[in-house]
């Protein structure tokens, strides 16, 4: 008896006849476990859309909106998300490895336990996002401004924070050896249990008035 194979539709959108984001619209509709992967989706309108497991890899999403969808476990992996509207987006366990988010303004955004590796956030805005448990080793977050950003466990190691402005980060648990914080302005940091090196150090406790290990 042959083996019964699971195949992956290849989804697209509707083509652009106005322009605008409407008529590119997947608003709140099921897409979960769709491939738009390598698609030019730039201004497309996801709001409110479950897209649970669907594969946008090295997909052009720029300004594209992810307003209240849910992406757990999807996978963006390259693809470009520069000025996504990202509002209260859920990202769970989902994969931005080598992901392009410069100059996006994130708010409320859930990316917990999502692997960041390698992402370009660069002078990005981030308000109130959570990282917890999130891998972000070697992203770039320069000239990144976060105000209260929930990183509890996240992994840091050798990220580039250079320049950034990080408001009552929460840092517990955190890994923090080898990023790179010069010019970073650090306050009111919670670095209970963290771990950073000797570079990091005097930014992290005089924000914070705690040690490291």
């Amino acid at each position: 008896m042959g083996e019964h194979v699971k195949t992956v539709e290849t989804a697209s959108i509707p083509s652009r006849q106005d322009g605008t984001a409407e008529s590119l619209g997947c608003q709140n509709k099921n897409l979960s476990g769709q491939d738009f992967s390598g698609q030019d989706l730039r201004g497309a309108c996801f709001e409110g859309a479950r897209l649970d497991g669907a594969n946008f890899r090295n997909a052009d999403l720029r300004e594209t909106n992810f307003r209240d969808a849910r992406c757990v476990s999807a996978h963006f992996d390259g693809a470009d998300l520069s000025g996504a509207i990202l509002d209260n987006t859920k990202f769970h366990k989902a994969c931005l490895r080598g992901a392009i988010l410069r100059n996006t303004v994130l708010r409320h955004t859930d990316l917990t336990l999502a692997d960041l590796r390698q992402s370009d956030m660069s002078d990005s805005e981030f308000d109130h996002v959570g990282f917890n448990g999130a891998n972000l080793e070697e992203a770039n977050l320069s000239r990144a401004k976060m105000l209260a950003p929930r990183m509890r466990t996240a992994i840091l190691c050798r990220a580039e924070l250079a320049e950034a402005v990080i408001e009552r980060p929460v840092f517990r648990g955190t890994d923090l050896r080898g990023a790179k914080l010069d010019g970073a302005r650090i306050t009111n940091a919670d670095v209970l249990n963290a771990f950073y090196d000797e570079d990091a150090a005097s930014v992290l406790t005089t924000a914070s008035g705690c040690d490291g290990k």
